[in-house]
């Protein structure tokens, strides 16, 4: 079993550049030199490999980089963002799972579940997942919870849809069994040493993740998510 999954954005390149991305996802894309050197450090690592949003990055960049390292990956994406500007189209997509990569789902439309009543989430949920499988002709199995926002509902409602297992954002090692895994963020700055310090269980890499996480969570619970985001912007600049 895979002991730590890491959770990718966006990779640019001179095919991908940054300006191409939307503003908000910049903190966490990487450059293609630098995603790279990361496979060159885990590529021995019982890592799963997963990536969110549908960035066209994943097509010129991470597919033919993971298909030198040997690697396999799971890609999480949403419909309504597949073909529009900076993210992959279908038959990008396909090129993905011709290759021996998973494609799971990531909502319909990339709105924070909680914030929807019950009759809107359930249908994120399934029709994102309808949706990819008569596209791909794949069954998806998986879901990764736009922005990492999650609770108990989402929970029953993604076992209601048919997913097997849900990834959030929440830092820890994977857990044999469980429904929902926890994945680690992969953030611009984020170097080789630091990987490697991560899967080699460093505990003050481990500790400083987690009271990373109790923060953003306790801001986003004060907050709420409108109040949360618009610190953000604030603090990015």
């Amino acid at each position: 079993m895979k002991s730590v999954a890491l959770m990718y954005h966006g990779i640019s390149s001179a095919q991908h550049p940054p300006s191409a991305m939307p503003a908000e996802d910049l903190p966490y894309a990487l450059e293609e030199q630098a995603f790279s050197r990361h496979l060159k450090c885990i590529s021995a690592a019982p890592v799963l490999l997963t990536f969110d949003d549908g960035d066209a990055g994943w097509y010129y960049s991470a597919l033919p980089l993971l298909e030198k390292a040997g690697l396999r990956a799971l890609f999480f994406v949403t419909p309504a963002l597949i073909g529009t500007p900076g993210y992959c189209s279908w038959e990008q997509l396909h090129a993905l799972v011709e290759a021996g990569h998973q494609v799971g789902s990531h909502g319909m439309t990339h709105r924070f579940l909680p914030d929807l009543d019950e009759q809107d989430c359930l249908q994120e949920l399934s029709a994102s997942k309808q949706e990819i499988e008569k596209r791909l002709g794949i069954s998806v199995e998986s879901v990764s919870f736009p922005g990492g926002r999650y609770g108990a509902r989402e929970l029953a409602f993604a076992r209601r849809a048919g997913y097997r297992q849900c990834y959030s954002s929440v830092p820890g090692r994977l857990q044999e069994k469980a429904f929902c895994q926890p994945r680690v963020a992969v953030r611009a700055q984020t170097s080789e040493a630091w990987l490697v310090q991560l899967l080699q269980g460093h505990w003050r890499v481990w500790l400083a993740l987690r009271g990373s996480y109790l923060v953003k969570a306790t801001l986003k619970k004060l907050l709420g998510n409108r109040g949360y985001h618009a610190l953000y912007r604030i603090a990015r600049g």
